[in-house]
């Protein structure tokens, strides 16, 4: 005895060409780059000192920066201010200079600061700070 079967196969397309090609190749997606960390705290002149001449034209300032932030301070400008020879205020010019203040520390430093307009003042040259700006170190 003999027992014939008969089936019917048909044949459903199983991916479209489109998406043939998009697994053939791979999708890259890269990660948005992290936002910039804001620093939190301040920078502040704790203490200074003026009391020694270099010249006529030159005062010497001690000046102590805290660094009350989380980050640390690459460079300072420091604003000072004088009196010139009628005693009048002037504004001295800004002093720049490296500051390597580590995050929650104190630094000092001795600056000389010098301005013609200073010269033949009764008391000798002075310079007292008014404000400092500052740039952090980045990461």
């Amino acid at each position: 005895m003999t027992v014939t079967t008969t089936a019917t196969v048909t044949a459903t397309p199983t991916a479209t060409p489109k998406a043939a090609e998009a697994a053939a190749s791979p999708t890259f997606t890269t990660a948005a780059p992290p936002k910039a960390r804001v620093p939190q705290g301040t920078v502040e002149i704790s203490d200074w000192q003026n009391d020694i001449e270099y010249s006529a034209s030159c005062a010497k300032l001690d000046v102590t920066i805290a660094n009350r932030s989380d980050t640390a301070v690459d460079t300072i400008t420091l604003h000072s201010k004088g009196e010139d020879s009628q005693e009048a205020e002037v504004a001295l010019p800004a002093t720049n200079f490296s500051a390597g203040i580590a995050p929650f520390g104190e630094r000092s430093f001795s600056l000389k600061i010098c301005d013609k307009r200073m010269t033949q003042n009764e008391y000798g040259p002075s310079a007292i700070p008014t404000k400092i700006t500052w740039k952090w170190m980045e990461s």
